[in-house]
């Protein structure tokens, strides 16, 4: 895996972006001012997104294990579609995929 990308955008939380071959595959989202009580959620962590080819694919897939999506966006970014659901330890995961040019925030 390459970095391709990574940077916290004024004020807000550090990304970091890997994959391979110019392709993100993994982005991992850090909150330092996130509260370790914050919503039962892992301290210092906001969120870890997977990227995906086939995102309904991969919605449908998590619904039939029965893992409840706790947030759905459509253009995220400027063109990114994503699930948001939590992992047995309250860490919230994101599968993701680009629709369209993302406009990074930083």
């Amino acid at each position: 895996l390459e970095l391709i990308k990574d940077g916290r955008p004024e004020g807000g939380l550090k990304k970091s972006f890997v994959g391979t071959g110019g392709k993100t595959l993994l982005a991992l989202t850090e909150d330092r001012n996130r509260p370790a009580a914050a919503a039962d959620r892992v301290e210092g962590v906001n969120h870890i997104a997977f990227y995906v080819d086939d995102i309904d694919k991969a919605g449908a897939s998590l619904r039939e294990k029965g893992i409840r999506i706790i947030e759905e966006k459509a253009g995220q970014d400027g063109g990114t579609t994503a699930y948001h659901f939590l992992d047995p330890d309250g860490l919230e995961l994101e599968i993701c995929v680009e629709t369209g040019k993302v406009t990074p925030q930083y």
